[in-house]
């Protein structure tokens, strides 16, 4: 008697241990940015953002994925000139701009944008030209959603925050001047980048005893402790 009372109390307790685990996703958070970058004044040329970490308490981290939401940028280029005779500026720039973690970069791209000055006659006044251009550089800021790498889950795991970084890395800036007579190049770019990063996990949620389910495992250790105390 005793042998099947603990036969069934060891059935009871493998049953309420083998509860299915199932698949979720939890948000990280969602973080605005705004950069700027200019050559010829002070800018906010990077950005901080926290996001919540992955809580290992809640299961097995799947999956780790940066969003890139609704970025807008430009590049304004002057080329500017002044007092300049049968002279020419022109101007260009291409700002590098990047969402890193640490020294991981996860989104990086970037815009160009280019401007002319000429003048065939001496000038006292600047003869400028501005360009507002929103032109990408090939395969900027793809993909969108970023499945990043297990190897770099790491820093997501914990009871804290992870910083990912926005930033305008390198204007870019360049410009030519011909000046046969004289001229002053007074040229000058600059760059904007704004929008919304995200990030979420996917992971295996923990298994948890539901209520019969613990009655099962209370009613099981209760006929294992019987048989101990007959056997």
């Amino acid at each position: 008697m005793a042998r099947m009372m603990k036969a069934a109390g060891m059935a009871m307790l493998l049953a309420a241990a083998t509860l299915p685990a199932g698949a979720a996703t939890i948000s990280g958070g969602t973080q605005g940015f705004s950069v700027s970058a200019y050559t010829n004044a002070p800018g906010t040329p990077s950005q901080a953002m926290a996001f919540n970490q992955f809580n290992p308490a809640l299961g097995t981290l799947s999956g780790v994925s940066v969003s890139l939401l609704n970025p807008t940028g430009g590049v304004v280029v002057t080329a500017s000139l002044i007092d300049g005779l049968l002279a020419s500026v022109t101007a260009s720039a291409s700002p590098q701009m990047s969402i890193a973690q640490a020294a991981t970069t996860l989104f990086a791209g970037g815009y160009t944008a280019n401007a002319g000055c000429e003048v065939t006659e001496l000038v006292v006044m600047p003869c400028s030209q501005a360009v507002d251009s929103l032109v990408p550089m090939p395969g900027s800021f793809m993909p969108n959603p970023l499945p990043l790498m297990s190897a770099n889950w790491a820093p997501f795991i914990g009871p804290g925050t992870v910083e990912l970084t926005a930033a305008i890395v390198d204007i870019g800036f360049q410009t030519t001047l011909i000046a046969p007579f004289f001229g002053t190049n007074n040229s000058h770019a600059m760059a904007l980048w704004s929008g919304l990063v995200q990030v979420t996990y996917s992971y295996t949620e923990a298994a948890t005893p539901e209520p019969a389910s613990l009655a099962l495992l209370g009613a099981g250790l209760a006929l294992l402790g019987l048989a101990r105390r007959r056997g």
